[in-house]
């Protein structure tokens, strides 16, 4: 029976020698990872930390041979089923990176099939939706920043909240940005493409309201090192930006992150276009831009028929004056 069933395994492409398995899934996940150079640099950081954190602790010292969809299926539940359950974004990230080390496996013939593949089980990612300040809202932000009981950083964080909201820098950008960066003659800001999320370097123009406490602090930076000095991460639930977010009465699930969609609503509101609008925030794709701030763009899409409309009618009414044969609508 066993001499059959090989046979048939054989004649279907299945088989697979049971010696073939024995290496481990770190070891293959290692050789995964070191394939990935064709993925953006932030991607790959993000695929390195799932592997370490959630995969290799669960299957790392398992021949892959001995991974089991039983075993698969109860590691996904207990990432969702606790009592933190992890994001869904970061659960289904790892079950990701460990389907790609086992479909590694399957297309180098040491396991038949792969028993990551169509887990049902995965949670559903669910959109947040997108925040807008207002401009009072975000002077309200900054002044609370201002005031923030650190009396050493008094001054320093409301601008952080003015580079976030008016030029959609990510804190990590704002964080590392260094006098050299500053072109104050044209009033723009480089973000450099070690430091950018995409890889790619990109140049933001900064309002002209801001020229003045950008000139004072790159005058006042060590060569080299930041233009904003000591800042602390506002990702904390005991940081600054969550005493800020408080006394300037934001929605608790507000995030420092959401002030970069307040800079897309402004740029979009004074007539920005889309590929404008990927060039601020450093998108790879005007697509993505397109996703993310869908809701931003809709009005260009109701509203194009009345617009339409409206310069027909300017159009026809010009072409009646200086044509008075011209008959409106034919």
């Amino acid at each position: 029976m066993f001499l059959n069933t090989v046979e048939v395994s054989k004649l279907e492409g299945l088989y697979v020698d049971p010696t073939a398995g024995k290496r481990t899934v770190a070891s293959l996940g290692a050789h995964w990872l070191t394939s990935q150079a064709h993925v953006k640099v932030s991607s790959k950081k993000v695929y390195e930390t799932a592997l370490r954190v959630h995969v290799l602790p669960e299957f790392g010292a398992l021949p892959v041979s001995s991974v089991k969809r039983a075993q698969v299926r109860d590691w996904v539940a207990g990432m969702t089923d606790r009592d933190k359950p992890l994001a869904a974004r970061t659960v289904r990230r790892a079950h990701f990176v460990l389907q790609a080390i086992l479909e590694l496996a399957v297309d180098d013939k040491l396991i038949a099939r792969n028993p990551a593949r169509g887990i049902k089980t995965l949670p559903t990612i669910r959109h947040r939706k997108n925040v807008y300040l207002t401009y009072e809202q975000v002077e309200r932000v900054a002044a609370a920043a201002d005031r923030h009981h650190l009396t050493e950083h008094r001054g320093k964080y409301g601008f952080v909240i003015h580079i976030a909201a008016y030029m959609g820098l990510r804190w990590n950008e704002i964080a590392t940005l260094r006098p050299d960066d500053v072109d104050l003659k044209a009033r723009r800001v480089r973000i450099r493409a070690e430091v950018a999320k995409n890889g790619e370097e990109r140049s933001v123009g900064y309002p002209a309201f801001m020229h003045d406490r950008f000139r004072e602090l790159v005058l006042a930076a060590d060569p080299g090192g930041p233009v904003i000095a000591g800042m602390r991460s506002p990702k904390t639930e005991e940081s600054w930006f969550m005493s800020v977010r408080k006394r300037a009465g934001l929605p608790e699930g507000f995030r420092f992150h959401d002030l970069r969609h307040s800079a897309a609503s402004f740029a979009v509101s004074e007539g920005a276009s889309v590929k404008v609008v990927q060039n601020m925030l450093g998108h790879n794709q005007a697509a993505v831009t397109l996703d993310v701030y869908a809701d931003l763009f809709s009005t260009d899409v109701d509203d194009v028929a009345e617009r339409i409309d409206a310069a027909r009618n300017r159009s026809v009414l010009k072409m009646c004056s200086n044509d008075e044969s011209a008959v409106p609508g034919e």
